[in-house]
């Protein structure tokens, strides 16, 4: 969100908003794990420097302010009203600068292992860059995030993010899901990308979707044999026959997923069942 409506003729910087999300079944440390003093950092329009210990959760959304939502409580109380956000949400700041209107750069840098003392720059903290974007109020970039209340929204996050085509103005979603991201279909394989994403399955490779791997009969028993990816719970459901009320039954419900094979034990019956499997993000 670079250019909430103005307060008359003054610019609002307050409802300003940068939005981070891990994308990932594993939490992310915004810091080098060996050496946890040296903080992942954002730079361009505005620069921030991570708390120590930050740990962005799997699937987890973060946002960084211009204000400080410790000492501030009167911004960040306006700030949650704003957006309607719940105090699940993490909200970080102040950040240095602000985003302009007419158009700046962000960058997302981690940093690598510091310098050998042997090497011409002992203890120097180099940064790796993980991600950019350089945004516009004009074309090609949206031109309807300019003020209108409307916020630069990505479209799919596995593609480029400096990429124009990425990128639509929508209703701000700070901390949550963009509904216009759910028409992405990357590997054109008929389930959107945050359909996968929320299934821990791959959005870039076709082959890779939430399925029964095997279903087969040990004579006693249907055998239902599935993957279970991690940082995900899955539920076994039965319908004993075609009906119109179709009363799905939880055979095995909140498996938790380790990453490994899953078989499911059901006894046979007299009649055929059908079966489903169901998917949750923990």
């Amino acid at each position: 969100m670079y250019a909430p409506p103005p307060f008359g003729m003054d610019a609002d910087t307050v409802d300003e908003f940068v939005e981070l999300r891990n994308i990932s079944d594993q939490a992310v440390p915004l810091y080098n794990a060996w050496f946890p003093t040296n903080a992942w950092r954002v730079s361009g329009a505005v620069q921030f420097t991570f708390p120590l210990q930050t740990v962005m959760p799997p699937w987890s959304f973060l946002l960084l302010v211009g204000f400080d939502p410790v000492h501030d409580p009167a911004s960040l109380g306006w700030f949650r009203s704003r957006y309607n956000l719940g105090t699940n949400v993490v909200i970080l700041g102040p950040y240095q600068g602000h985003l302009g209107n007419q158009g700046e750069s962000l960058a997302l840098y981690q940093p690598d292992t510091p310098e050998l003392p042997t090497s011409p720059h002992p203890g120097l903290v180099p940064y790796v860059l993980v991600e950019e974007v350089h945004y516009s109020p004009s074309a090609p970039w949206p031109a309807g995030a300019d003020g209108t209340g409307n916020s630069l929204q990505r479209i799919s996050c596995v593609s480029f993010a400096d990429d124009p085509v990425n990128w639509q103005a929508g209703v701000p979603t700070p901390g949550a899901i963009y509904t216009g991201s759910l028409k992405v279909d990357t590997d054109k394989d008929g389930a959107p990308d945050e359909i996968e994403f929320i299934a821990g399955t791959d959005p870039t490779n076709s082959q890779d979707f939430l399925k029964f791997d095997r279903v087969s009969s040990d004579g006693a028993n249907c055998v239902l044999e599935f993957t279970g990816r991690f940082g995900h719970s899955y539920t076994v459901e039965k319908l004993p026959q075609l009906s119109t009320q179709r009363q799905w039954i939880a055979v095995s419900p909140n498996i938790p997923g380790a990453g490994a094979s899953i078989t499911v034990l059901d006894p046979l019956g007299r009649f055929a069942s059908f079966y489903r499997l169901k998917v949750v993000r923990n």
